[in-house]
């Protein structure tokens, strides 16, 4: 079974080409990354991190070419970085669904560099988003799923990225990050709960710590306790932090191919 330290510990983080295992090592993506831009703005995005291989890991486990087969799906990478989540996504769910990889305008070359390595395999689109005006984007709009990797810790961006993912849950998207907690977990629960909140009413949304991942469920890892996945909208009232995989992988397909029957669902169980 290969979990994220597995993946981690077998390749070396240095390099400028990265090999990333999925689906127990029976299949893999190719990922580029650029060194020797500290102090620059892409010194972050440059970078494949811990968290994105987690959610790699989390998307192969869970994800398949069934999930959308019948209903395709537009799933949207936002702070994409080296593209390493949207391509092992596009990898896991086949032709069924579009992936959209973007990022800052300065990013998109690292970004379109990845994607290529592995065009044979999936199909990305790169392109740039404002996450100042996430209304004003027609590929946020239309997506059923919106997710990303360690963005948590952009304190100066936070603001912006609560502001983008509350557009996006409002429209009947799910949200799914990967974090490595860098700071309490508390102040990162804080900050989600007050950054989810709005007059229209507050966004819910639930941990899933680091583990294992199979078809039978999440077995907890306690080596990476600092690594979890948040999953935010209407679906995080359905998902239980122990229950099967099977499960939650029926729920992302529901909530992605009809969000309407999510958030009707939602509304019924809490009244």
């Amino acid at each position: 079974m290969t979990d994220v330290a597995h993946s981690w510990g077998i390749f070396d983080a240095t390099k400028l080409i990265l090999e990333i295992p999925l689906r127990d090592g029976l299949e893999h993506i190719v990922v580029a990354q650029r060194l020797g831009l500290e102090g620059s703005s892409l010194s972050t995005a440059r970078y494949v991190w811990k968290a994105a291989v987690m959610l790699c890991n989390f998307f192969s486990h869970c994800m398949t070419s069934e999930d959308g087969a019948d209903h395709p799906i537009k799933a949207v990478e936002v702070g994409a970085g080296t593209g390493i989540c949207a391509v092992a996504l596009a990898r896991c769910l086949g032709g069924s669904c579009e992936v959209v990889a973007t990022d800052l305008a300065m990013a998109l070359p690292l970004l379109r560099d990845s994607v290529a390595r592995n065009m044979l395999e999936v199909s990305v689109s790169c392109q740039e988003l404002d996450w100042e005006q996430p209304q004003g984007s027609p590929t946020l709009m239309e997506a059923r799923l919106v997710f990303g990797s360690d963005l948590l810790d952009l304190q100066c961006g936070l603001p912006l990225l609560f502001k983008l993912m509350r557009t996006a849950c409002q429209n009947g998207a799910m949200v799914v990050l990967a974090y490595e907690h860098r700071i309490s977990k508390r102040e990162i629960h804080a900050a989600l709960t007050d950054g989810l909140s709005s007059t229209d009413g507050n966004i819910p949304w639930v941990e899933l710590r680091n583990g294992c991942w199979n078809d039978s469920g999440i077995a907890l890892d306690p080596v990476d306790d600092n690594l979890s996945i948040y999953i935010m909208g209407d679906l995080a009232a359905h998902v239980s932090t122990e229950g099967p995989l099977g499960r939650l992988s029926k729920l992302v397909q529901k909530c992605m191919a009809f969000p309407e029957a999510c958030q009707n669902a939602s509304r019924s169980k809490g009244a």
